[in-house]
């Protein structure tokens, strides 16, 4: 509380700083009473007809016509006194950067107009008469109505420069005509606008931006981090003890190398005697007990693999009955998903073990070749290269791990390679028991990473999908974990990634919406500062609706095409809080 009040202190005084500053910067405008701003162009109109101006005065209180333009990359405030043919004015063209808020201090601006009988006045500014302003002055030659445009040229717009259509421009025969037209002319009530000068929108940089129909979405945000899909690893491991040799032509595959499945990363020598012939027996001996060894270990996984079987078979009858109970309302929905939970267990489980039982079987077809040769010939001889265990990748993916030596003698217990797919990953996240309705519902998901924070990717419409939502709630954080399978072709994702990810849980089709900057709290009070001209601005309240992202639904205080501020939003705020702030009007 007591920081915050020393912000708004300072603010103000900032403020109180800056104002002064630009009634010095603006001694030579004149000051002249408050006056309601007429638009045209994108946004406002001015509808052909000219109203009596108080303000940015030429001249005494000469009556003057403001139009506000906003086009694709500047917009423009014009301050210009009624014409009459055949005597100068001065008008001010205001020029500034709609993405910046920031005036257009250097290039040019293009004044032409056609009026009555081929009539044409056109004027050239090679550079603007002070930031942000043009002042040329101009005579139009004959009274009527004239058509105009202005073409601004500068390095600070994209593209290099911007044509704008100009309201038409009534010239008057005489200045009693004129002053006629502008008794005439409508004044808007001021009694709830708010001036804030070009010259103070330029020094804080102040953008607008319209209310507009978009479609909007909800999101709920939960962190998260990547992981790797259970079953999509594997561990490569000797089935036997025996000297590590490298793929014949080949070293062993490093860290970071891609493999396919079925590649051959390493050999394992087992240790196996000499093969002279005294020792025949003896080495006979050792291949038949090895290819026991074998025998044991592949029957012990292949039992496993029954097991797992029977319990694969055991859960889907389990939630085979439990999806018909819950189908009859006699069980809770929650017994259900423990059901689906365990089938996936059980089945990633079964998985693993039906990779890792084929080395043991590919080594145990090698050793009855070379038992059948040497029973066939009497001799054992150099059988060295036949007896090799080959070790392959069970799968294609990328090593992660790598720990192997050439010769090095290794043991069935030892981790040579840890293989991962990393084509496909999973994002999962903690979400509370209380958002779980919303999740199981949700229509779309996306994830962004905290690498690259501006980027958000969808995951159900980007080929992704929803794994599983979890069946237990941790007991300490009333949280259980959710998981999305998401596709990685371009390898962005890294294991152990932090990610979050934004789960939607409402939709809004065409609603009226503005970026969530220039909504701005008030004591309670939710409110936007629309602009009604070039330096006037309206308070006023909003009700507001969901939020997606950097937009906030307006549904009610708003119309589509109002423009608001949103840098610099609170700004305007303080303005209106201290009485230093200078009234509407100021010099030129």
């Amino acid at each position: 509380m007591v920081f915050a009040l020393v912000g708004l202190l300072a603010l103000a005084g900032y403020f109180l700083a800056t104002n002064q500053q630009v009634r010095e910067a603006l001694a030579a405008r004149a000051l002249v009473r408050n006056g309601a701003s007429q638009s045209a162009g994108h946004g406002q109109g001015e509808g052909g007809a000219e109203s009596a101006q108080g303000g940015h005065a030429h001249g005494g209180d000469e009556p003057s016509v403001k139009t506000t333009l906003w086009a694709n990359q500047v917009d423009i405030f014009l301050e210009r006194p009624y014409a009459v043919a055949g005597k100068a004015i001065e008008p001010l063209f205001h020029v500034t950067v709609i993405k910046n808020g920031s005036p257009v201090t250097e290039g040019s601006l293009t004044f032409k107009a056609t009026g009555p009988e081929q009539s044409t006045v056109e004027i050239r500014l090679d550079k603007p008469t002070r930031a942000g302003i043009f002042i040329p002055s101009m005579t139009f030659p004959k009274a009527g109505t004239y058509q105009a445009k202005i073409t601004v040229e500068s390095p600070q717009v994209e593209g290099g420069g911007e044509t704008i259509e100009l309201p038409p421009v009534v010239v008057y025969g005489s200045p009693d005509e004129a002053l006629a037209a502008a008794k005439a002319a409508p004044e808007e009530n001021a009694a709830d606008a708010i001036s804030f000068l070009k010259e103070q929108q330029w020094r804080v940089g102040l953008i607008t931006a319209p209310a507009e129909n978009k479609d909007l979405v909800e999101r709920l945000v939960v962190p998260g981090r990547v992981i790797v899909p259970s079953g999509s690893g594997a561990i490569i491991s000797p089935p036997v003890t025996g000297k590590a040799v490298p793929p014949e032509g080949k070293g062993f595959p490093k860290v970071g190398e891609k493999v396919e499945k079925g590649q051959v990363l390493a050999l394992v020598e087992p240790s196996v005697a000499g093969a002279e012939a005294v020792q025949l027996v003896a080495n006979q001996a050792q291949l038949q007990t090895l290819d026991a060894d074998l025998a044991v270990k592949q029957l012990e996984i292949e039992t496993k693999v029954r097991t797992a079987e029977l319990a694969l078979k055991r859960a889907q009858d389990t939630l085979e009955r439990r999806r018909k109970l819950t189908e009859d309302g006699i069980t809770a929905g929650k017994e259900l998903l423990t059901a689906e939970h365990e089938v996936r267990l059980v089945q990633a489980e079964l998985n693993g073990l039906r990779q890792v039982v084929q080395p043991y079987v590919d080594a145990r077809e090698r050793l009855a070749k070379v038992l059948g040769r040497m029973k066939a010939s009497g001799d054992v001889g150099d059988q060295r290269d036949d007896m090799r265990v080959t070790l392959r990748s069970p799968i294609s993916g990328t090593i992660v791990e790598a720990s192997v030596t050439s010769g090095e003698l290794i043991n069935n217990s030892r981790k040579l390679f840890h293989v991962v797919n990393l084509d496909t990953l999973w994002i999962e996240a903690n979400v509370s028991e209380y958002d779980l309705a919303r999740v199981r519902q949700a229509p779309g998901a996306s994830y962004r990473l905290a690498a690259y924070p501006d980027r958000i990717l969808p995951i159900l419409s980007g080929g992704g999908r929803l794994i599983d939502v979890g069946a237990i709630v941790d007991p300490d954080t009333r949280t259980l974990p959710i998981r999305y399978e998401v596709p990685n072709p371009d390898g962005t994702l890294r294991v152990g990634m932090f990610a979050d990810l934004l789960v939607e849980t409402n939709r809004r089709q065409t609603a009226l919406a503005v970026p969530k900057d220039a909504v701005v709290d008030e004591a309670g009070e939710v409110v936007v500062y629309v602009q009604r001209g070039g330096e006037t601005f309206e308070r006023r309240r909003v009700e507001v609706g969901i939020r997606d992202a950097n937009q906030v639904e307006i549904r009610s205080g708003l119309a589509a095409g109002d423009r608001v501020a949103t840098k610099g939003a609170y700004t305007i705020r303080l303005s209106t809080m201290s009485s230093a702030i200078p009234a509407h009007g100021h010099a030129h």
